[in-house]
């Protein structure tokens, strides 16, 4: 996976927090969907079973050149993987937003340190911070006595999204 300096965590985290900010929504208060909308971001959820390793798909500008971002989500995923995957494409947006491209899909291998690669694990990184907000994990892990499965729970992502958005917290902490 691609490496994330400490600024560029930082960058992350402030995108974010102007998000809230600028929105009024924050998450798990507010319904994802509602702050993809409240970004001018539409939401579908689609059929893309002869793509089986899409996710989903973030298209910035639509056939008559529009700038009218719309995600589309496979239907066919787990409720988790519909979120984060979502969090993950609003992230492209905000973070990567470029009128010069027209789709955006996800099927990359993380294992090499190239643009794209860093540019994923941005997302990923992004997702992680609007999911998963770092003093609501603190006292949900304090009230469940670091249970991650209740973590998950509540905010409605898998285990591994816990677990790695934990590491992220250390590693900004050293």
């Amino acid at each position: 996976m691609s490496y994330l300096s400490i600024d560029d965590q930082k960058r992350i985290e402030s995108v974010v927090d102007n998000i809230k900010m600028q929105t009024g929504l924050s998450y798990p208060e507010n319904d994802l969907i509602e702050i993809a909308k409240s970004l001018g971001i539409e939401v579908f959820e689609s059929d893309v079973s002869e793509y089986p390793n899409i996710d989903g798909l973030l298209e910035y500008v639509d056939e008559k050149g529009k700038a009218e971002p719309k995600i589309f989500l496979n239907k066919d995923r787990p409720e988790t993987r519909k979120r984060f995957t979502l969090a993950h494409e609003i992230g492209h947006y905000v973070l990567h937003k470029n009128d010069k491209v027209r789709y955006r899909i996800d099927e990359l291998d993380y294992s090499d340190n190239a643009e794209d690669t860093k540019l994923e694990t941005e997302a990923n990184y992004f997702a992680a911070v609007l999911l998963v907000p770092e003093d609501k994990l603190r006292k949900i892990l304090a009230l469940s006595d670091n249970d991650y499965n209740v973590a998950a729970e509540f905010f409605g992502v898998s285990r591994p999204v816990i677990e790695n958005r934990i590491k992220w917290i250390k590693t900004n902490k050293q």
